[in-house]
């Protein structure tokens, strides 16, 4: 199936990380895990019923009876809920194959790459944008749809809507004024 070859070549990406310093791969699967955490905490308030999942499980005699162990329910659960948001956490900042950048013979790229990641200000995951179709295109577009641009900037197509968005505040706020000198 083509989208279980995507996912392997984007799990190949990230084991990728692990060549790169110390440091670097710490930080790297220290940012993602906060990314991660981010966006539980986004799904236990959309869903206040499963913030206590572990008593949840642990009440549920037909779960244990299936998992066979707590542990095993637990570890179910957890990849159950974990896993989804993993996914779609390392196809949407893949996209445009920016994944491709990390190299360890480019420091300075990687480095950039791992401080665009970290500021949560700029990366931002919702969690109910990853439970919309519209949100897992985005991710699996940015590797199979449009092989043939990858971007050279980290992150690029964040900066270009950034800049965009503060483009069209601009323009709105000068008016008339702004489209006169452009054009």
């Amino acid at each position: 199936m083509v989208v279980e070859g995507f996912y392997s070549v984007l799990i190949q990406l990230v084991f990728n990380f692990t060549t790169l310093s110390l440091v670097d791969s710490t930080q790297f699967f220290g940012i993602l895990v906060e990314h991660i955490t981010r966006v539980l905490e986004q799904h236990d308030k959309v869903h206040p019923t499963e913030s206590k999942w572990v008593v949840n499980e642990a009440m549920n005699a037909k779960s244990l009876h299936q998992g066979g162990t707590f542990r095993n329910v637990l570890s179910r659960k957890v990849d159950k809920v974990v896993i989804p948001i993993f996914s779609e956490i390392i196809a949407a900042i893949d996209q445009n194959c920016n994944l491709n950048l990390i190299d360890p013979n480019d420091e300075h790229l990687s480095r950039l790459w791992l401080q665009i990641f970290g500021d949560q200000q700029v990366v931002k995951f919702d969690y109910n944008d990853m439970i919309t179709d519209k949100h897992q295109l985005i991710g699996l577009g940015g590797r199979r749809g449009r092989s043939d641009f990858k971007c050279s900037l980290p992150f690029s197509w964040l900066i270009h809507d950034a800049v965009k968005s503060q483009w069209c505040n601009a323009k709105s706020t000068a008016g008339t004024y702004v489209d006169y000198i452009l054009w």
